[in-house]
């Protein structure tokens, strides 16, 4: 099958073209198991978009730090956007923050997660190191050589908009990577990794989560995109979401080509099966008759050899020979064509 993103990519926005190729759906049993990848479009688009705004940034990084710095102290340096760090690890937001003491320094990593997934820990591990790798590279720091350089201490976020049920707690822990039957943990790899839920409903990042419940019942609601997006951005205000509903409203076309993609998504998905049936269809008849046209071939000279054979015109070693068959499958022939 071919990759399910070069159906997508055709019919979607510019700016949610490298979402979709983040996907890499390649068969219709994975597509299933990212559920509709339309979610996976519209979710990114409403994350990004909304972090990628200085304001709310600023925000969030004040309730979940308890400090506040002004937005140009905050540099957004989320992997996927970067080139300096030859990496495959992507994340959803990382950023540097500088408070107003140049060496107080910080690198915030964050996560948006729809289901629950116990391996974060060590994920977050590849994004801490990946961004320490970039930040290296940007200082023009040397590894081989004097001086010293130092790092900027890391904190990890995971924004959960799953079900509260499949979520433990509010705190994740490196420690719990390592085998319960270990005694001695090792501490010379300790992070944690705090939890926000849809609880926090006053925080910018619990109003994401509840948004994004919201977004989730209403595609299957709504056959309309404006109407969807126009119903979404009142239910928000109604929870009481105000900074998503301000969010809408600053973001309305893109929000709206966002969610025609998660609207059509099943009729998107099921179009390219469709269309990828056909052509295996078509490529098996084609197939099918170069196939059956040797296989012709190859009955036709198998009957020859076997007729001259019988009447005496070629010697049996010349039949096998020419037919390339062992005796015993020659015998085989001759009963066929008896």
């Amino acid at each position: 099958m071919k990759m399910l993103d070069e159906k997508l990519l055709k019919q979607a926005p510019d700016d949610i073209q490298e979402i979709l190729r983040k996907s890499k759906v390649q068969t219709e049993e994975e597509a299933k198991n990212i559920k509709l990848f339309g979610e996976v479009n519209f979710f990114d688009v409403s994350f990004n978009q909304l972090f990628k705004d200085p304001e709310y940034l600023r925000r969030f990084y004040r309730e979940f730090s308890q400090r506040d710095v002004s937005p140009d102290r905050i540099e957004v340096v989320t992997l996927k956007e970067r080139e300096s760090y030859k990496t495959k690890v992507s994340n959803d937001l990382g950023f540097y923050v500088r408070h107003e003491d140049d060496e107080d320094e910080l690198i915030v990593l964050v996560e948006a997660q729809s289901t629950w997934n116990p391996n974060m820990p060590y994920r977050f591990l590849e994004y801490i190191m990946a961004t320490w790798g970039n930040y290296v590279t940007d200082h023009k720091f040397s590894k081989y050589r004097a001086p010293q350089f130092y790092l900027p201490p890391s904190r990890c976020c995971l924004i959960y908009t799953g079900d509260e049920k499949e979520k433990p707690d509010g705190m994740m822990n490196f420690t719990r990577m390592y085998h319960p039957k270990i005694t001695l943990i090792p501490e010379y790899v300790h992070f944690d990794i705090r939890v926000i839920s849809a609880k926090e409903k006053s925080t910018i990042a619990g109003q994401y989560i509840g948004y994004s419940r919201l977004a989730a019942g209403l595609r299957t609601k709504c056959k309309d995109s404006v109407e969807c997006v126009e119903t979404l951005r009142k239910e928000c205000l109604k929870e009481g979401y105000d900074v998503m509903a301000q969010f809408i409203d600053k973001n309305a076309t893109k929000m709206v080509d966002a969610m025609e993609m998660l609207i059509n998504s099943r009729e998107i998905f099921h179009d390219y099966v469709q269309g990828e049936r056909q052509d295996a269809a078509e490529q098996g008849r084609k197939e099918g008759e170069k196939i059956g046209e040797a296989r012709g071939v190859k009955r036709g000279e198998e009957k020859t050899v076997v007729y001259f054979y019988k009447k005496g015109l070629i010697p049996r070693g010349e039949a096998t020979a020419k037919l390339g068959v062992t005796d015993q499958e020659f015998e085989i022939l001759l009963q066929n064509y008896s």
